[in-house]
């Protein structure tokens, strides 16, 4: 009897998409500081995105494992500290950090500084990962390039210590637009909210995300973004292969 509740608990696991611990496709609340999501992803394990928050004069130090850390300020600002000298980091600025690099992320503001972390392992190590460095990007120094629906600010593409490339930018989107049909593609992708109110379909069925929460989008799954509001939002879009 217990070798067949056994199997089919398992079974169970496998048919809802949560063996191994599968991350879901579907919008996470960034409301509040905490565990966003935690798990396995087609070419990453042991993925986790938290929200994490600095009290003021106070410091967050991380990193020295062998996980891949990508910083992604939400509110306030501090001073990251890593191999290269002190850089400060504004709301929408992001640093990458290598495994096995400490870092810190220090508050000299009077307010919490709020900055998302995701952490990560590649299943598969990229055979380029010895000549890849960490890097910083501060959302002022980034050019705003206009379109049709929106703009564009490009954060970065390339490979990484973790995978064979890593692709960032941050899109604007004018007020009641969607940013294009629904669509797939072989990469994951992770939508994060900068600011505004949107609608993300993910295959057939729609989340509502606003300012702070995060959409992940699995390998394949057809997905479309939709600013829900009449004023422009802006989100985080980045994928790795």
């Amino acid at each position: 009897m217990k070798i067949l509740v056994t199997c089919l608990f398992i079974f169970l696991c496998f048919r809802d998409g949560y063996a191994q611990g599968l991350v879901k496709s579907t919008v996470y609340s960034g409301q509040n500081p905490g565990l966003l999501f935690e798990g396995e992803l087609d070419l990453l394990k042991d993925a986790r995105f938290e929200l994490l928050s600095v009290p003021a004069g106070q410091s967050y130090d991380g990193g020295g494992s062998d996980r891949e850390s990508l910083l992604l300020v939400k509110n306030g600002s501090g001073d990251f500290h890593s191999k290269t000298p002190a850089v400060g980091l504004s709301p929408g600025s992001i640093a990458l950090v290598l495994p096995g690099e400490r870092f810190q992320l220090k508050n000299h503001g009077s307010q919490a500084l709020d900055f998302y972390l995701f952490s990560y392992k590649a299943k598969m190590k990229n055979s380029a990962s010895d000549s890849v460095r960490s890097l910083v990007r501060v959302w002022e120094h980034l050019s705003f390039n206009p379109h049709d629906k929106g703009g564009i600010r490009r954060y970065f593409d390339q490979a990484t210590s973790e995978t064979k490339r890593f692709e960032m930018h941050v899109t604007t989107l004018n007020g009641g637009l969607r940013s294009h049909d629904p669509h797939t593609h072989k990469a994951e992708e992770i939508v994060l909210m900068i600011e505004g109110d949107t609608e993300m379909q993910i295959g057939d069925r729609f989340f509502k995300g606003r300012s702070g929460d995060v959409y992940f989008l699995g390998a394949q799954v057809p997905h479309a973004i939709r600013n829900t509001g009449d004023k422009p939002c802006t989100y985080f879009a980045f994928q790795w292969q």
